[in-house]
């Protein structure tokens, strides 16, 4: 049992009490000091000082409060049973209380005095860091535009000592006429050797500069063998062909300064006789400039039915373009013309008359496989082709083939033509060129039908020179004629489509009208002496106001931009001087290296030279370093790099470029000035184009137009149209254009990158909302879908970038009845650029970013919330499907992001943009 030994109970007793005597002096010296607190000497001036600012309000209450406590308990001591010495001790311990409490309450306040200023303190500090950090922004912006105005210097040096050494021939100051050719003395051209002419042999280069712009006079009268009038079935077409060649843009009425020169003939009778050869002779030769031989003239035989050559005209050094040669066709010399004015052919009456809508080109099969039309009676086919026919009845088509004759009387003759997916073509008997079938093939391309020529004799097409028939036609020779069956049946649906397309773009560009015609005789004509194309026109502006560029450093002011968490501002790259982009660096590339596919490619055509195009080849990644590196921009000099590099220079695979910013506005001032100042210290920006849009209203007298740091322009709309967004104005001076809405709020990071990304896919619509055109079932039609969907076949252009070269082709190449239709609906001008760069391309648009609509909060209600817009849109898709013949938008189911977007990197390695 544990008991205590008396020794330890002797010091447990010490230890209690030792213990309470310190606790007690702990106490008392705790409040050892006495009355007032004024008086104590170990309070500081200060805190007196500042015992009622700030926090010491509510030190100074509870100072008062504990006061009043204190007096309480003095008078619980006056009544208590104390002695004098007791109260004493009592009362000073609490005035030593008291004054400690009340020291501690001014230590609070004097503390948060202190912690206020020091947060004052550290705005302040954020506030100059912050201003470091732009400053080190604005520097490395500053030092980038030096870096890169110091590039450009460079580049233009070395572009002004390539001119200087590009030394091109000087034009003729005075060409040569008639009487003073330059030539020796006229020779006597006999008719044998006129049948032997040839460019070379029979034409005067001299006359011809290349830098004399291929210039031509029309004779201001058609030639005719009498002074009669012309037949009625030909005035109408030669009055038009006559206005055709004087409207073309190489016509010149200086007759003296002419390349060539060209006659209209035109002759009422079937068979020519001999006087009537020699009264056109005499007519020919009385002209004002033949000179006895008629050198650098083009006749144009305005009858299909006559062979001036082989009914004895002597055309002497003069090239013939007609639609019929029987065996005096001289290549390369002479032209084969399609002239669907024949009156005696129920296929020349047909194919001058132009379909309004394209017959569909889906579906690929239809109801005959084959069909054989012939515009003659049974009895007057030649025996060679009865013979042919007899063989293809014999064939196994199981009923897919349908052969008429004497289509003048049948009824349904072309109807059936119509639902054919091959027609039979037999070439003539011997080696001519004759108008019937020529018409036949145009005919057959009108009605999207594949012409399968039966051809033993080479037999030349109208324009075959330049004209690829391969591609719209099937030639095979007389011994294929059993095999016919597999031929066709093996032909797979694409292919079928293709050459569908493709025979429609050939009628349309050069048999569809007499303007087509004529115009294809000119370029085909220009063609053969090495001429480029005459460069198409821009459209002129009428301008309302206009900023000059001012040269300065703008820090942008876009929320994107700013510094983020203490990070500094995002260079989205250097803020340059505006400059153009290259034009017409191709016009003789194109002529000697692509001419066959100016003629047979749908992304070119052989009349007009375009100041650049979004289908020039692609130089190799070393062309950047060997030779060719001016205006390239390669990152980190070639090097490569993350964000910091990234954003130093454009990379990718062309030289550096800018972008206009073309803006389609109606009375929305507010509205457009806070977009247009959205756009200040934008990078890679060259000119921001203002269309004003309202006819009646001009801007306001005291509209204050924003600094931008780039030209802004604004333009008047001649009339209210949605399609002057894609006028090609003369004032747009870049390659790429950014068109968007007055109401588009797109941040800085998202206009660059989605510019990136077009750099590399130049031929395409890159944007940002994305739209869907759906297919409706039950009533077999398009629908226009604005859902969110994992397809998009069209990207809006309120917010997209597309190459100019696209609006000259809107503004004067597409049917005009589609921008008759965006003018009448006031509607779906960016449906038609989809479906037209779809149309050229066979490319879906791109999308970049996530972005997928757009909202502005402060706009009235928008057209596009009325269900009547979206009941118009669908109307337009079904309508330019019509036109098109197919529907040539394309889904995709992906969308750009920028590299290192969800990648994990460095820490000192920066993506290439923060949020795209």
């Amino acid at each position: 049992m544990f008991s205590l030994r008396p020794n330890r109970i002797v010091f447990l007793v010490l230890f209690i009490l030792s213990t309470l005597i310190l606790l007690t002096h702990y106490h008392i010296s705790r409040v050892s000091r006495t009355n007032d607190i004024d008086d104590s000497p170990f309070v500081s001036s200060a805190l007196r000082d500042n015992r009622d600012d700030g926090g010491g309000k509510y030190v100074k209450q509870r100072y008062d409060d504990h006061q009043a406590s204190n007096q309480r308990k003095f008078q619980s001591l006056e009544s208590s049973g104390w002695n004098g010495d007791d109260k004493l001790r009592a009362q000073d311990a609490l005035r030593i209380k008291e004054s400690v409490i009340k020291e501690l309450r001014l230590l609070e306040s004097e503390l948060h005095k202190i912690q206020s200023e020091r947060s004052s303190e550290t705005i302040k500090l954020e506030s100059v860091k912050y201003k470091i950090i732009q400053a080190k922004s604005q520097l490395s912006r500053f030092l980038l535009s030096i870096e890169e105005a110091q590039h450009q210097l460079q580049e233009i040096k070395i572009r002004n000592d390539h001119e200087n050494r590009n030394i091109w021939p000087s034009p003729i100051k005075n060409p040569p006429t008639s009487e003073n050719s330059g030539r020796d003395s006229p020779r006597a051209v006999t008719p044998s050797s006129s049948r032997k002419c040839s460019l070379s042999q029979c034409f005067d280069y001299s006359r011809c500069s290349l830098v004399s712009n291929f210039l031509m006079y029309v004779y201001p009268f058609i030639l005719t063998i009498d002074d009669g009038d012309i037949a009625s079935e030909f005035a109408h077409a030669s009055a038009h062909m006559m206005d055709q060649f004087s409207m073309n843009p190489h016509y010149t009425m200086n007759s003296s300064h002419a390349c060539i020169y060209i006659v209209l003939i035109s002759t009422n009778d079937l068979i020519l006789r001999k006087d009537s050869i020699s009264i056109l002779q005499s007519k020919l030769e009385k002209l004002e400039h033949w000179a006895d031989d008629g050198q650098n003239h083009l006749l144009v035989n305005l009858n299909p039915t006559v062979d001036l050559l082989d009914s004895g005209l002597d055309s002497k050094k003069s090239l013939i373009a007609q639609t019929y040669f029987r065996s005096s066709f001289r290549h390369f010399f002479d032209i084969i013309l399609h002239l669907p004015i024949d009156t005696n052919s129920p296929f020349g009456k047909h194919s001058f008359s132009v379909e309004k809508e394209a017959k569909p080109l889906c579906p690929s099969k239809r109801k005959f496989l084959l069909t054989f039309l012939e515009d003659s009676p049974v009895n007057r086919v030649d025996p060679k082709t009865m013979k042919l026919l007899d063989s293809l009845r014999k064939l196994n088509f199981n009923d897919e083939v349908q052969i008429t004759f004497d289509c003048a009387k049948a009824s349904n003759c072309f109807e059936d033509l119509r639902n054919s997916t091959f027609s039979l073509v037999f070439s003539p008997l011997f080696n001519e060129f004759s108008s019937a079938i020529g018409s036949k093939i145009i005919l057959m391309l009108q009605s999207g039908v594949i012409p399968v020529l039966i051809d033993d004799y080479s037999y030349c097409l109208p324009l075959h020179e330049v004209i690829d028939w391969s591609k719209v036609l099937i030639k095979l020779p007389a011994a294929r004629m059993p095999e016919l069956p597999l031929i066709l049946k093996s032909i797979q649906e694409m292919d079928i489509l293709d050459r569908r397309r493709h025979g429609r773009m050939i009628f349309d560009r050069y048999f569809s009208s007499i303007s087509s015609i004529s115009r294809s005789v000119v370029s085909l004509l220009r063609d053969r002496l090495n001429y480029p194309s005459i460069g198409i026109e821009d459209s002129q502006s009428t301008i309302l106001y206009h900023r000059p560029f001012t040269a300065q450093i703008v820090v942008s002011n876009d929320i994107a931009s700013r510094p983020d968490n203490g990070e500094p501002e995002e260079i989205l790259g250097p803020i340059e001087a505006p400059f153009r982009s290259e034009t017409f660096l191709r016009n003789y590339s194109l002529k000697f290296f692509h001419s066959h596919d100016q003629w047979n490619s749908i992304e070119f055509d052989p009349f007009f030279t375009y100041p650049s195009t979004p289908f020039d080849p692609v130089l190799p990644s070393e062309a950047k370093f060997m030779g060719s590196d001016s205006d390239f921009r390669p990152i980190g000099g070639g090097w490569g790099g993350s964000g910091k590099e990234f954003s130093e220079a454009l990379g990718g695979n062309w030289p550096r470029e800018q972008f206009t910013i073309v803006i389609l506005t109606y009375e929305r001032e507010k509205i457009l000035l806070e977009s247009l100042q959205r756009l200040k210290g934008l990078p890679y920006l060259n000119k921001v184009i203002v269309i004003w849009n309202s006819v009646n209203k001009p801007p306001s007298s005291d509209i204050v137009w924003p600094e931008l740091g780039v030209p802004l322009v604004v333009v008047e709309a001649e009339r209210n149209s949605l399609n002057n967004r894609f006028k090609p104005y003369d004032i747009i001076e870049t390659d790429a254009i950014l068109s968007m809405d007055d109401d588009a709020h797109l941040r800085h990071d998202e206009i660059v990158f989605g510019f990136r990304v077009w750099r590399e896919s130049r031929e395409r619509i890159v944007g940002f909302p994305g739209r869907y055109h759906a297919w409706d079932k039950e009533h077999s039609s398009w629908l226009y879908n604005s859902n969110y969907s994992c397809e998009l076949s069209m990207v809006l252009t309120g917010a997209a970038f597309f190459h100019k070269y696209y609006t000259y082709l809107y503004t004067y190449s597409m049917d005009y009845r589609i921008r008759e239709k965006v003018d009448e609906y006031m509607n779906c001008e960016d449906i038609a650029m989809n479906f037209l760069v779809s149309h050229i391309t066979r490319k879906p648009p791109l999308k970049a970013t996530s972005r997928w609509t757009f909202r502005c909060s402060e706009c009235d209600a928008t057209l596009s919330e009325d269900n009547t817009h979206f009941l118009e849109r669908h109307k337009c898709i079904n309508h330019f499907t019509e036109y098109y013949g197919y529907n040539p938008l394309l889904q995709t189911q992906f969308r750009v992001d920028s590299v290192l977007f969800k990648t994990r990197i460095a820490r000192d390695k920066q993506k290439c943009f923060r949020y795209v």
